[in-house]
């Protein structure tokens, strides 16, 4: 009797473990399956690396993080621009505050407008700050406030894409 409680338990605890692996694959900030990690799209300034999401597409651009209410702090958007130019940004429907990283053609941060703040609850779209590129940026990586600083980020520091985004985009 006590053998068939063990193997009862033991089953029990295969029978979580295999779910709990099968739970784990589903990537919870998009609700989709995750594709090949060592493709994914992840952006590199000295020992900081985020995983991103990309907006390459206007609208992609346009929507950017607007309206998301979670993301992680080794994640972040990649604003991918056809060619190096002046850029705004603005903080439309945003739910936290964010560092946005300038970075130009030639793959080195330009600089980075820390902690924005999202807009208060009925502020109108003409009254939301919006933040400029101090020179002309090809790529802006939003990621959570306080990155930039924690990971020693600054102007100058050499950018690196890796995976998916290593051969579409540069860097």
């Amino acid at each position: 009797m006590h053998r068939r409680q063990i193997m009862f338990v033991l089953m029990m605890l295969l029978a979580l473990f295999l779910g709990l692996g099968c739970a784990t694959s589903e990537n919870f900030t998009t609700g989709q399956e995750p594709e090949d990690a060592s493709n994914a799209a992840v952006v590199r300034i000295g020992d900081a690396t985020y995983t991103v999401d990309l907006a390459v597409e206007p609208e992609e651009r346009q929507q950017g993080l607007s309206g998301r209410a979670f993301m992680a702090h080794d994640e972040g958007m990649l604003f991918v621009f056809e060619e190096e130019q002046p850029l705004h940004f603005w903080m439309k429907e945003m739910l936290f505050p964010l560092d946005i990283i300038w970075i130009d053609a030639q793959c080195r941060l330009i600089d980075v407008a820390d902690d924005i703040p999202p807009p208060l609850p009925g502020t109108g779209n003409e009254d939301i700050p919006r933040v400029q590129s101090p020179s002309p940026a090809r790529y802006v990586l939003e990621v959570h406030a306080g990155e930039a600083a924690r990971n020693g980020l600054k102007p100058g520091d050499p950018v690196e894409f890796l995976g998916e985004i290593a051969v579409s985009h540069g860097c």
